[in-house]
Protein backbone atom coordinates (compact mmCIF):
# COMPACT_ATOMS: atom_id res chain seq x y z
CA UNK A 1 0.00 0.00 0.00
CA UNK A 2 1.44 3.32 -1.07
CA UNK A 3 2.13 5.86 1.58
CA UNK A 4 -0.48 8.64 1.76
CA UNK A 5 0.81 12.22 1.76
CA UNK A 6 0.77 13.85 5.18
CA UNK A 7 -0.84 17.00 3.81
CA UNK A 8 -2.45 18.27 0.62
CA UNK A 9 -0.89 21.20 -1.16
CA UNK A 10 -3.01 24.34 -1.09
CA UNK A 11 -4.60 25.45 -4.33
CA UNK A 12 -2.56 28.13 -6.06
CA UNK A 13 -3.72 31.66 -5.39
CA UNK A 14 -5.61 33.43 -8.14
CA UNK A 15 -5.41 37.14 -8.99
CA UNK A 16 -8.93 37.56 -7.58
CA UNK A 17 -8.12 36.20 -4.10
CA UNK A 18 -6.79 39.48 -2.62
CA UNK A 19 -9.82 41.31 -4.02
CA UNK A 20 -12.21 39.10 -2.04
CA UNK A 21 -10.27 39.30 1.20
CA UNK A 22 -12.15 40.69 4.20
CA UNK A 23 -15.59 40.51 2.60
CA UNK A 24 -18.53 38.96 4.42
CA UNK A 25 -20.70 36.32 2.77
CA UNK A 26 -23.25 38.73 1.30
CA UNK A 27 -20.58 41.10 -0.02
CA UNK A 28 -18.64 38.24 -1.59
CA UNK A 29 -21.84 36.97 -3.22
CA UNK A 30 -22.47 40.40 -4.75
CA UNK A 31 -18.88 40.87 -5.94
CA UNK A 32 -18.74 37.44 -7.64
CA UNK A 33 -22.26 37.53 -9.11
CA UNK A 34 -22.42 35.88 -12.53
CA UNK A 35 -24.68 36.74 -15.46
CA UNK A 36 -27.63 39.12 -15.42
CA UNK A 37 -28.56 42.20 -13.36
CA UNK A 38 -28.09 42.34 -9.60
CA UNK A 39 -29.74 44.64 -7.06
CA UNK A 40 -27.79 45.29 -3.85
CA UNK A 41 -29.96 46.54 -0.97
CA UNK A 42 -27.81 48.13 1.72
CA UNK A 43 -27.90 50.98 4.20
CA UNK A 44 -25.32 53.56 5.21
CA UNK A 45 -21.96 52.15 6.27
CA UNK A 46 -22.59 48.61 5.03
CA UNK A 47 -19.93 48.64 2.30
CA UNK A 48 -21.83 49.53 -0.88
CA UNK A 49 -18.89 51.40 -2.41
CA UNK A 50 -16.52 48.60 -1.42
CA UNK A 51 -18.74 46.03 -3.13
CA UNK A 52 -18.95 48.04 -6.35
CA UNK A 53 -15.24 48.84 -6.55
CA UNK A 54 -14.21 45.28 -5.75
CA UNK A 55 -16.65 43.95 -8.32
CA UNK A 56 -15.03 46.16 -10.96
CA UNK A 57 -11.59 44.87 -9.94
CA UNK A 58 -12.89 41.27 -9.83
CA UNK A 59 -14.36 41.51 -13.34
CA UNK A 60 -10.99 42.75 -14.63
CA UNK A 61 -8.88 40.25 -12.63
CA UNK A 62 -10.97 37.25 -13.75
CA UNK A 63 -11.01 38.55 -17.36
CA UNK A 64 -14.78 38.62 -17.48
CA UNK A 65 -14.57 42.17 -18.84
CA UNK A 66 -11.92 44.50 -20.16
CA UNK A 67 -11.53 47.79 -18.26
CA UNK A 68 -12.84 49.81 -21.20
CA UNK A 69 -16.06 47.74 -21.17
CA UNK A 70 -16.96 48.79 -17.63
CA UNK A 71 -19.18 51.76 -16.86
CA UNK A 72 -19.84 52.80 -13.24
CA UNK A 73 -22.14 55.75 -12.52
CA UNK A 74 -22.94 57.50 -9.27
CA UNK A 75 -24.65 60.70 -8.15
CA UNK A 76 -21.85 62.91 -6.79
CA UNK A 77 -18.35 63.92 -7.88
CA UNK A 78 -17.03 62.93 -4.45
CA UNK A 79 -18.40 59.39 -4.74
CA UNK A 80 -17.05 59.02 -8.29
CA UNK A 81 -13.57 60.17 -7.22
CA UNK A 82 -13.59 57.78 -4.26
CA UNK A 83 -14.62 54.85 -6.43
CA UNK A 84 -11.93 55.66 -8.98
CA UNK A 85 -9.20 55.85 -6.34
CA UNK A 86 -10.25 52.54 -4.77
CA UNK A 87 -10.30 50.75 -8.12
CA UNK A 88 -6.86 52.21 -8.90
CA UNK A 89 -5.48 50.54 -5.77
CA UNK A 90 -7.13 47.18 -6.48
CA UNK A 91 -6.16 46.60 -10.10
CA UNK A 92 -2.64 46.21 -11.54
CA UNK A 93 -0.85 49.30 -12.75
CA UNK A 94 -1.89 50.20 -16.29
CA UNK A 95 -5.21 48.36 -16.12
CA UNK A 96 -7.33 51.34 -15.08
CA UNK A 97 -9.52 52.04 -18.09
CA UNK A 98 -13.00 51.77 -16.66
CA UNK A 99 -15.27 54.79 -16.98
CA UNK A 100 -16.28 55.96 -13.50
CA UNK A 101 -18.34 59.12 -13.48
CA UNK A 102 -21.48 60.85 -12.26
CA UNK A 103 -24.68 60.29 -14.22
CA UNK A 104 -24.80 63.89 -15.39
CA UNK A 105 -21.12 64.18 -16.35
CA UNK A 106 -21.34 61.00 -18.42
CA UNK A 107 -24.60 62.07 -20.07
CA UNK A 108 -23.18 65.52 -20.79
CA UNK A 109 -20.21 63.94 -22.56
CA UNK A 110 -22.45 61.68 -24.62
CA UNK A 111 -24.76 64.52 -25.65
CA UNK A 112 -21.90 66.79 -26.70
CA UNK A 113 -20.13 64.03 -28.63
CA UNK A 114 -23.32 63.09 -30.49
CA UNK A 115 -24.98 66.48 -30.75
CA UNK A 116 -25.06 66.31 -34.55
CA UNK A 117 -26.91 62.98 -34.56
CA UNK A 118 -29.43 64.50 -32.13
CA UNK A 119 -29.89 67.63 -34.22
CA UNK A 120 -28.30 69.87 -31.58
CA UNK A 121 -25.40 72.29 -31.32
CA UNK A 122 -22.35 71.04 -29.48
CA UNK A 123 -22.21 74.41 -27.67
CA UNK A 124 -24.99 73.46 -25.28
CA UNK A 125 -25.26 75.45 -22.08
CA UNK A 126 -26.19 73.48 -18.98
CA UNK A 127 -28.42 75.59 -16.74
CA UNK A 128 -28.77 75.42 -12.98
CA UNK A 129 -32.28 75.26 -11.44
CA UNK A 130 -32.05 78.98 -10.59
CA UNK A 131 -31.10 79.86 -14.17
CA UNK A 132 -33.96 77.73 -15.49
CA UNK A 133 -36.44 79.70 -13.38
CA UNK A 134 -35.13 83.00 -14.76
CA UNK A 135 -35.26 81.58 -18.30
CA UNK A 136 -38.90 80.49 -17.87
CA UNK A 137 -39.99 83.68 -16.13
CA UNK A 138 -38.82 85.66 -19.17
CA UNK A 139 -40.78 83.37 -21.52
CA UNK A 140 -43.79 82.52 -19.43
CA UNK A 141 -46.26 83.66 -22.07
CA UNK A 142 -44.73 81.21 -24.55
CA UNK A 143 -45.92 78.30 -22.42
CA UNK A 144 -49.48 77.12 -23.23
CA UNK A 145 -50.77 77.68 -19.70
CA UNK A 146 -54.24 78.60 -18.63
CA UNK A 147 -55.20 76.99 -15.34
CA UNK A 148 -51.52 76.74 -14.38
CA UNK A 149 -50.60 80.28 -15.43
CA UNK A 150 -48.87 81.77 -12.35
CA UNK A 151 -50.39 84.98 -11.07
CA UNK A 152 -49.11 85.61 -7.56
CA UNK A 153 -45.78 83.85 -7.01
CA UNK A 154 -44.35 82.82 -10.41
CA UNK A 155 -41.11 81.31 -9.11
CA UNK A 156 -42.80 78.79 -6.82
CA UNK A 157 -45.34 77.98 -9.50
CA UNK A 158 -42.74 77.47 -12.21
CA UNK A 159 -40.54 75.46 -9.86
CA UNK A 160 -43.46 73.07 -9.27
CA UNK A 161 -44.06 72.73 -13.01
CA UNK A 162 -40.38 72.01 -13.68
CA UNK A 163 -40.60 69.38 -10.93
CA UNK A 164 -43.37 67.66 -12.92
CA UNK A 165 -41.25 67.77 -16.07
CA UNK A 166 -38.22 66.40 -14.19
CA UNK A 167 -40.28 63.52 -12.82
CA UNK A 168 -41.44 62.64 -16.33
CA UNK A 169 -37.89 62.66 -17.66
CA UNK A 170 -36.63 60.63 -14.73
CA UNK A 171 -39.09 57.96 -15.87
CA UNK A 172 -38.03 58.42 -19.52
CA UNK A 173 -41.49 59.75 -20.43
CA UNK A 174 -41.41 62.00 -23.47
CA UNK A 175 -43.86 64.89 -24.04
CA UNK A 176 -45.54 62.77 -26.73
CA UNK A 177 -46.03 59.88 -24.31
CA UNK A 178 -47.31 62.24 -21.64
CA UNK A 179 -49.82 63.74 -24.09
CA UNK A 180 -51.00 60.29 -25.19
CA UNK A 181 -51.56 59.44 -21.51
CA UNK A 182 -53.66 62.61 -21.03
CA UNK A 183 -55.67 61.92 -24.17
CA UNK A 184 -56.38 58.39 -22.98
CA UNK A 185 -57.57 59.80 -19.65
CA UNK A 186 -59.94 62.09 -21.53
CA UNK A 187 -61.23 59.22 -23.66
CA UNK A 188 -61.87 57.09 -20.58
CA UNK A 189 -63.44 59.91 -18.53
CA UNK A 190 -66.88 59.70 -20.11
CA UNK A 191 -69.31 61.98 -18.27
CA UNK A 192 -67.39 61.91 -14.98
CA UNK A 193 -66.72 65.60 -14.27
CA UNK A 194 -63.79 64.89 -11.95
CA UNK A 195 -62.04 62.66 -14.50
CA UNK A 196 -62.70 65.14 -17.31
CA UNK A 197 -61.14 67.90 -15.20
CA UNK A 198 -58.12 65.77 -14.36
CA UNK A 199 -57.62 64.86 -18.03
CA UNK A 200 -57.71 68.54 -19.00
CA UNK A 201 -55.14 69.35 -16.31
CA UNK A 202 -52.80 66.58 -17.46
CA UNK A 203 -53.20 67.67 -21.08
CA UNK A 204 -52.17 71.22 -20.19
CA UNK A 205 -49.11 69.94 -18.32
CA UNK A 206 -48.18 67.70 -21.26
CA UNK A 207 -48.40 70.63 -23.69
CA UNK A 208 -46.38 72.83 -21.33
CA UNK A 209 -43.79 70.06 -21.04
CA UNK A 210 -43.42 69.91 -24.84
CA UNK A 211 -43.14 73.71 -25.07
CA UNK A 212 -40.54 73.74 -22.28
CA UNK A 213 -38.39 71.19 -24.12
CA UNK A 214 -38.70 73.12 -27.36
CA UNK A 215 -37.75 76.45 -25.75
CA UNK A 216 -34.67 74.97 -24.12
CA UNK A 217 -33.36 73.43 -27.32
CA UNK A 218 -34.18 76.47 -29.46
CA UNK A 219 -31.95 78.55 -27.19
CA UNK A 220 -29.16 75.93 -26.93
CA UNK A 221 -29.82 75.20 -23.27
CA UNK A 222 -30.39 72.05 -21.28
CA UNK A 223 -31.08 71.32 -17.66
CA UNK A 224 -29.87 68.31 -15.70
CA UNK A 225 -32.93 66.20 -16.50
CA UNK A 226 -32.68 66.95 -20.21
CA UNK A 227 -29.05 65.83 -20.23
CA UNK A 228 -30.12 62.34 -19.22
CA UNK A 229 -33.07 62.24 -21.64
CA UNK A 230 -30.85 63.27 -24.56
CA UNK A 231 -28.22 60.69 -23.61
CA UNK A 232 -30.89 58.00 -23.61
CA UNK A 233 -32.07 59.23 -27.01
CA UNK A 234 -28.50 59.06 -28.32
CA UNK A 235 -28.09 55.50 -27.07
CA UNK A 236 -31.47 54.37 -28.42
CA UNK A 237 -31.71 56.13 -31.79
CA UNK A 238 -28.20 56.38 -33.19
CA UNK A 239 -25.80 53.53 -33.99
CA UNK A 240 -22.66 55.46 -33.01
CA UNK A 241 -23.00 55.75 -29.22
CA UNK A 242 -23.55 52.03 -28.75
CA UNK A 243 -20.14 51.38 -30.30
CA UNK A 244 -18.34 54.19 -28.49
CA UNK A 245 -19.63 54.15 -24.92
CA UNK A 246 -17.80 51.72 -22.63
CA UNK A 247 -19.95 48.61 -22.42
CA UNK A 248 -23.64 48.16 -23.21
CA UNK A 249 -25.91 50.90 -21.94
CA UNK A 250 -29.13 49.93 -20.16
CA UNK A 251 -32.33 51.02 -21.90
CA UNK A 252 -33.16 53.29 -18.95
CA UNK A 253 -30.85 55.10 -16.62
CA UNK A 254 -31.03 53.15 -13.41
CA UNK A 255 -33.57 50.80 -14.96
CA UNK A 256 -33.55 47.09 -15.51
CA UNK A 257 -32.97 45.09 -18.66
CA UNK A 258 -36.30 44.04 -20.20
CA UNK A 259 -37.11 40.41 -19.53
CA UNK A 260 -34.73 40.16 -16.56
CA UNK A 261 -35.71 40.42 -12.93
CA UNK A 262 -32.68 41.62 -10.98
CA UNK A 263 -31.50 39.25 -8.30
CA UNK A 264 -31.37 40.92 -4.88
CA UNK A 265 -28.58 40.67 -2.34
CA UNK A 266 -28.97 42.32 1.07
CA UNK A 267 -25.81 43.29 2.91
CA UNK A 268 -25.14 44.15 6.52
CA UNK A 269 -27.72 45.84 8.70
CA UNK A 270 -30.45 46.17 6.07
CA UNK A 271 -31.25 42.45 5.85
CA UNK A 272 -34.95 41.99 6.45
CA UNK A 273 -35.84 45.66 5.91
CA UNK A 274 -38.00 47.08 3.16
CA UNK A 275 -35.98 48.14 0.16
CA UNK A 276 -35.53 51.94 -0.02
CA UNK A 277 -37.23 53.85 -2.81
CA UNK A 278 -35.02 54.87 -5.76
CA UNK A 279 -33.10 58.10 -5.20
CA UNK A 280 -34.56 60.89 -7.31
CA UNK A 281 -32.46 63.82 -6.22
CA UNK A 282 -28.76 64.44 -5.99
CA UNK A 283 -28.58 67.04 -8.71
Amino acid sequence: MADQPLFTAAAPATPADPILGGLNEEQREAVTHGEGPLLVVAGAGTGKTQVITRRIAWLIATKRARPEQILALTFTDKAAAEMESRVDVLVPYGFVGATISTFHAFCDRMVREHAVELGLTSQLRVETPAEILVFLRERILELPLERYLPLGNPDEHLRALVGVFDRARDEDVSPETYRAFAQQLAADAGNDAALVDRAAAELEKADAYAAYQRLLLEHGRVDFGEQMSLALAAAARTPVPAARVPGPLPPRAGGRVPGHQPRAVRTGETAGRRAPQPHRGGR
